[in-house]
């Protein structure tokens, strides 16, 4: 029975993944660690992680819950009155050229987007491209960038920079980050 529910599970998955010849680098990596899981009957792992986190395109536009509170609660993906609203993934932001206008790529520091009591000096574009190994800077940057460039008709993410740099430092911030990473995966 059990192995019969598994083969189900796979073949379900199977189906569902398809169009592989579409999916590039780590979203295909995530898919097949989805398809694996599955096939061992790690079902919970679709309950864990929302699928658009396995399916989204690296640099791509993301479409979510837009509060704190309605991405931490239980029923957000079950209801469909919660707002959504979009905004780029990290990886849109590691080309220079998909920053939002007036920031300098190669001086920018973590310190001049979150003015303030910050004295890091690290660099944004080493942030964006992985190369210091602050995950969680990265997701701070990309709220930052998407406050920015917000309402450009692609854009609708319901925060300010102001606002990001606020979480940053508020007593939530524990809680807007994780909002963040369930955000953008």
């Amino acid at each position: 029975m059990h192995n019969e529910r598994n083969s189900k599970l796979a073949e379900v998955a199977q189906v569902a993944v398809e169009p592989q010849e579409q999916l590039t680098g780590a979203a295909l990596v995530r898919r097949r660690a989805l398809v694996k899981a599955l096939a061992k009957g790690g079902g919970a792992v679709v309950a864990v992680a929302p699928i658009h986190s396995f399916a989204a395109p690296s640099g791509s536009l993301v479409t979510g819950v837009c509060t704190v509170s309605g991405a931490m609660s239980a029923v957000s993906s079950h209801s469909p009155n919660h707002a959504t609203c979009t905004s780029y993934s990290p990886l849109y932001f590691a080309k220079s050229s998909n920053w939002p206008s007036g920031l300098v790529y190669g001086s920018l520091t973590f310190a001049a987007l979150f003015p303030g009591t910050s004295t890091d000096a690290t660099k944004v574009k080493d942030i964006l491209n992985g190369s210091v190994g602050q995950a969680d800077l990265l997701y701070w940057v990309t709220a930052n960038f998407n406050a920015r460039i917000s309402g450009n008709g692609m854009v609708t993410f319901p925060y300010t920079k102001e606002q990001v740099v606020d979480q940053y430092y508020g007593a939530g911030s524990a809680n807007f980050l994780a909002f963040l990473k369930k955000l953008w995966g």
